[in-house]
């Protein structure tokens, strides 16, 4: 059944775009999108949704009655976590917001999930970045061990263990992602892809951590809503999958291949973009790389379909 979907977070980046996708392919019955609307979410991301089956609550997931309350009175067969803290910088300086939001939000919805029905499929967004660092040549499937290096990531790490335990324990009917980074329209400004247009196109310095060398995967918010859609409908109870794009590289190459397709699009100079990148000193636990295997999911025959730099062309252009 996916009929009636309870999402958190529906007005954070990457849950808009999914809200949005479902309601433009007609996909389900009704959405009710719960969210706090902290300092990244932004209600402007679905203004164009004009729907009698979107329904907003504005709410503390942490808040076991009422959520059990909202199962119930819409009918909800489906809940789909993405609410979360999940800027690494911030979890450094204020730890414990991502303990209060990752892992006690996680379990305060996975109880109202266990009071209200177990039939209810609980899906839970989590990040590449549980598995920590890889080595050269090294990559991790769905089964590696879990070695968080922020605050952030031993956040999502602790949550997703108790959804995993739920599973077992109470045989809740729970599936999970783990995703390589995501970008696209919309994005909070403190993420890189975004920073690094808003500081190219206001002359500001483009800060670097270390030498830049750290990889990442990247993958676009449209794509990652098909994988989403896709495992909610094939995947395995009591599974989980990674959702990788393969578009590897280092943050210093990714700051330059903006730096051309956006002096492509302003008709500005691309070295004049360039010379504003500036190295500062490296992030405290920086992970050097995230790599994650796809095959799972592939199992599943869903394959992406993107184009990277087409991707990052239209994101880039939405900023302008």
């Amino acid at each position: 059944m996916l009929n009636n979907l309870l999402i958190t977070g529906g007005c954070g980046f990457v849950g808009s775009h999914f809200i949005n996708f479902l309601f433009a392919h007609h996909l389900v019955n009704k959405v009710v999108n719960v969210d706090k609307l902290t300092y990244a979410a932004d209600s402007d991301r679905l203004k164009n949704l004009y729907n009698k089956n979107y329904i907003f609550i504005k709410a503390d997931i942490n808040n076991i009655k009422l959520i059990s309350k909202l199962l119930i009175k819409y009918n909800i067969d489906t809940v789909v976590h993405f609410a979360a803290e999940s800027h690494v910088d911030n979890s450094i300086k204020n730890p414990a917001n991502f303990i209060k939001s990752n892992v006690n939000g996680t379990f305060s919805l996975l109880e109202a999930v266990r009071l209200s029905s177990s039939k209810i499929r609980f899906h839970y967004i989590n990040t590449d970045e549980v598995f920590g660092s890889a080595k050269a040549g090294q990559s991790f499937s769905e089964a590696a061990a879990y070695r968080p290096s922020s605050p952030y990531s031993a956040s999502k790490a602790a949550a997703a263990h108790l959804v995993m335990a739920y599973r077992t324990t109470y045989g809740l009917a729970v599936t999970m992602s783990n995703s390589c980074n995501i970008f696209g329209e919309g994005q909070h400004n403190e993420k890189l892809i975004p920073k690094t247009i808003g500081c190219f196109l206001t002359a500001k310095a483009v800060p670097i951590y270390g030498d830049g060398q750290q990889r990442r995967t990247w993958l676009y918010a449209d794509q990652h809503s098909r994988a989403l859609w896709h495992i909610l409908k094939y995947g395995e109870l009591g599974q989980s999958y990674n959702l990788t794009s393969g578009y590897e590289m280092t943050n210093l190459h990714l700051i330059k291949l903006v730096a051309k397709l956006l002096a492509q699009q302003t008709r500005q100079s691309e070295t004049g973009y360039l010379n504003l990148i500036t190295y500062i000193i490296d992030r405290l636990g920086h992970d050097s790389r995230y790599i994650i295997t796809g095959d799972k999911l592939k199992q599943l025959n869903f394959s992406f379909n993107g184009n990277f730099e087409e991707e990052l062309t239209k994101t880039i252009k939405s900023y302008l």
